[in-house]
């Protein structure tokens, strides 16, 4: 008898419209790849195959290509790589998450460096409509610890082609 574990499945956004759940577990052979989970998740809800190429799929909080070649073979139930390695961090990222307003001039003050020449902020508005109906309100959802762990990545990234920043 194939053991079977139980995945997790979080819906965000457009997703959680078309299927009508924010969530819901799925018993799968514990050797299921994350493509095969993925097809597990269409069959359940086939209208998630029309918004296929808008839906980022993540195992372990790792971002996985399941839906377009090349396709990660490993187990989609082994624990990831970046889970097992610590990376020692040279400077303090901040990371902060917050539902309330940002204040930009403490945001700026984050950041700035006298080893850097400039500080660039971007602070935006939305359309007042959006698909032919009047927006009245902008709401962003996340899996937090899959989004910290990914501005981590950025962070990480920018470091290495920029290190002083």
């Amino acid at each position: 008898m194939v053991p079977l574990c139980q995945a997790e499945v979080l819906y965000f956004a457009k997703s959680v419209e078309i299927t009508g759940v924010h969530s819901e577990t799925i018993s799968v052979p514990q050797e299921t790849k994350a493509l095969q989970l993925w097809k597990e998740i269409e069959i359940r809800h086939p209208g998630l195959a029309d918004v296929r190429n808008q839906i980022l799929f993540a195992v372990h909080q790792e971002r996985r290509n399941c839906c377009y070649p090349p396709l990660v073979e490993d187990s989609a139930f082994e624990p990831s790589r970046k889970d097992m390695d610590e990376v020692e961090e040279k400077y303090k990222e901040v990371i902060n998450v917050t539902t309330e307003k940002l204040p930009v001039d403490e945001v700026l003050q984050l950041v700035i460096s006298p080893l850097c020449g400039a500080v660039s902020l971007f602070v935006g508005t939305t359309r007042n409509n959006f698909e032919g109906r009047k927006v009245i309100s902008l709401e962003y959802e996340a899996y937090l610890p899959m989004a910290e762990n990914e501005v981590k990545k950025i962070c990480s990234d920018i470091r290495q082609k920029w290190p002083n920043t």
